[in-house]
């Protein structure tokens, strides 16, 4: 699996690796099966006032029981009232800062949107 796109012919079927996501995929485009896998992050909201988290220890289990890899910032649901204790007994990974975080994740989840502080980290 790769972390940018890439493809393999296989004779009548290709492998299309995008985003650490694998895709069966029949020559003529029809999608034959899907199998995603996904590095997800949930960083510590740093608009002013806002102490929700984007995910509950209990939707990071489910994610990380379906197959894909969380990654949470270090003290992102303490404001919510969860530990990162509780993120790690889910299942999810602590990223130690903003940086780590959106290095390592595909996919960010976040409850409001980019702050400017925020932009230079987005790939």
């Amino acid at each position: 699996m790769a972390d940018t796109s890439a493809g393999l012919n296989c004779g009548r079927w290709a492998v299309a690796f995008v985003l650490k996501a694998r895709f069966w995929v029949k020559l003529d485009g029809a999608i034959m099966g899907v199998f995603l896998t996904m590095h997800i992050g949930i960083p510590t909201e740093v608009k002013q006032h806002e102490r929700r988290v984007a995910l509950t220890p209990p939707a990071v289990a489910a994610l990380v029981q379906a197959g894909h890899t969380v990654f949470v910032q270090a003290g992102a649901g303490v404001g919510a009232g969860f530990s990162d204790a509780d993120y790690t007994a889910a299942g999810a990974q602590l990223a130690a800062d903003a940086a780590a975080l959106y290095d390592a994740a595909a996919l960010i989840v976040k409850v409001k949107e980019p702050q400017p502080q925020e932009f230079g980290l987005l790939k």
